[in-house]
């Protein structure tokens, strides 16, 4: 089985780029593990629009891409802080990962 990884997004679009680069008929699974949230470099909204591009992407394939939450997006759930926590957003990001 050929898995593609993705690992801290922290809202660049890194992953986005990549897929432009693979053959989809030789992966069988993409994996999302989490960290789409905190990101020092992507201001909002560009944070919330790079998430919602992960979901889509997962919605055109729900059998083959799997979306993880990390310590930085169960920050917004759980009430444990981590680093680049955004307060001033903090409802917008829980309608989306809740």
């Amino acid at each position: 089985m050929k898995i593609v990884v993705f690992p801290d997004i922290h809202q660049t679009t890194h992953w986005a780029h990549a897929l432009k680069k693979i053959d989809f008929d030789k992966i069988d699974k993409f994996l999302f593990l989490g960290d789409y949230f905190d990101c020092w470099e992507n201001k909002w909204p560009l944070q919330l629009d790079n998430f919602k591009m992960i979901l889509k992407f997962k919605e055109s394939m729900p059998d083959r891409v799997d979306v993880l939450w990390g310590n930085h997006d169960t920050s917004y759930f759980l009430g444990e802080k981590c680093s680049g926590f955004q307060p001033h957003h903090e409802l917008d990001i829980q309608e989306f990962i809740m």
